[in-house]
């Protein structure tokens, strides 16, 4: 037996200092980002009969042709379907006009793993080094005021990549691919990197980037087939004004760090 007196606790936290949980149970900012993280560490599913929805510009109504793509971005925990109904209406479309399009989860909807993601990414990257730097490089440059990427030391970059998906460059470089390159207006490479994830049996994918921003479980549906439409509802300024002043008031900032509502 020992007779030294050992402290275990957390790198950099202060004493009397809770960096994850507040003393009622509820999460911190911090410990809300370990939880989501810990929760896209594994594949998990989304329960049949789950409600989603996603925002649009306009009237989207699956199977009619006006949605051309093979992923969706959706929200189903209701502080975000509330924040990103104000944050998409009243921003990214201006305010006046906007769609709430509705679906149902038909049955458990699977979803990668970051890992999966990064697995994804590295054996498209890979295969196709050239396509996915110019992608990643378009991406960038389109938006890009000063410091432009250039295709050539992407694809060195990549040439160099290596198989481990917990490889900080191989994290940050795929977590990149997936908010900005995928995105691009002249990507190449989507179809196959979506392709490789529905082949290995995955329906959606975790939306990193805005989860690392703050929403509590965004995703990115890949496989349309797992959801069914149940509406398409058109909000006008006056919605959209009382959606902003709903998601200000603190009744609806205290639920983000409620993690109870994650499905996993």
């Amino acid at each position: 037996m020992s007779d030294n007196l050992q402290h275990h606790g957390v790198k950099g936290q202060k004493w009397g200092v809770r960096r994850y949980q507040n003393k009622d149970g509820t999460l911190t900012k911090a410990g809300m980002t370990r939880y989501k993280d810990e929760v896209n560490s594994k594949e998990r599913y989304i329960k049949e009969g789950t409600e989603i929805q996603n925002i649009s510009k306009n009237q989207l109504k699956l199977g009619n042709g006006n949605h051309k793509g093979n992923r969706l971005y959706v929200s189903y925990t209701d502080y975000d379907k509330d924040e990103y109904t104000s944050l998409m209406g009243n921003f990214m479309y201006g305010g006046d006009s906007a769609y709430k399009n509705t679906f149902v989860v038909k049955k458990d909807m699977k979803v990668a793993s970051d890992q999966d993601v990064v697995k994804a990414f590295i054996e498209i990257a890979k295969r196709d080094p050239i396509g996915t730097a110019k992608d990643i490089a378009n991406a960038h440059n389109e938006n890009a005021m000063f410091f432009k990427k250039s295709e050539k030391t992407l694809a060195k970059t990549i040439s160099q990549l290596n198989d481990d998906p917990n490889d900080k460059k191989n994290i940050k470089m795929a977590q990149d691919y997936v908010a900005k390159a995928i995105m691009g207006s002249k990507a190449t490479t989507t179809n196959n990197f979506y392709s490789y994830l529905t082949k290995k049996g995955f329906d959606a994918i975790s939306d990193t980037n805005d989860r690392k921003g703050g929403a509590q479980d965004p995703l990115i549906i890949l496989n349309m087939d797992i959801i069914k439409q149940t509406g398409s509802v058109h909000l006008t300024s006056k919605d959209l004004e009382a959606y902003y002043q709903y998601t200000m008031d603190d009744k609806h900032t205290k639920r983000a760090n409620d993690h109870t509502k994650i499905q996993r």
